[in-house]
């Protein structure tokens, strides 16, 4: 049975076991909506790309794309951020509410110092930051060359350097 919690002063008038399970679940919870949203912005991305490459038809659709990319770029950083921000948050919230549990009944303290001492990151970095923060800069940079390097991007015509 779910309690359902609309404010933090109903969160602190639960007991520590029932605060502890809705920490838990909105930090699970943000973790889950950023692994979504990464892969909606990464499809979206990709399909923005492709058409990018393989449109000849419509010019003008063409050289709006990179425009759609660094657009769609910004939100994925912003919303990346946000997501590892709020799902920090909560565990940290999940940590600070173990410590008044007996050390046995840490689950999740002794779980996050087990993660700490054991895990293994790829380049230095932890999955959630290649996720939430590397991938949509990637991209973003990705986007950025496209439209430099592209002859037919709008914005270059506006900058014409002349060969004198």
């Amino acid at each position: 049975m779910k309690t359902k919690v609309s404010n933090t002063e109903e969160i602190n008038k639960l007991n520590d076991r029932e605060r502890l399970r809705i920490f838990v679940d909105r930090a699970q919870r943000e973790y889950d909506l950023l692994i979504g949203r990464t892969s909606i912005f990464m499809l979206y991305n990709s399909i923005l790309m492709a058409g990018f490459a393989l449109s000849k038809n419509i010019p003008m659709i063409v050289k709006l794309l990179p425009v759609l990319g660094l657009i769609s770029c910004l939100v994925w950083i912003y919303i990346g951020q946000r997501s590892i921000m709020t799902a920090q948050y909560f565990w940290n919230k999940v940590l600070k509410t173990e410590t008044l549990f007996r050390p046995v009944d840490r689950i999740f303290t002794d779980f996050f110092e087990w993660r700490k001492a054991t895990k293994a990151k790829i380049f230095g970095f932890p999955i959630t930051t290649y996720i939430g923060r590397i991938f949509p800069y990637l991209w973003f940079i990705t986007w950025t060359i496209v439209a430099i390097l592209d002859n037919r991007f709008i914005f270059l015509k506006l900058i014409k350097i002349s060969p004198n």
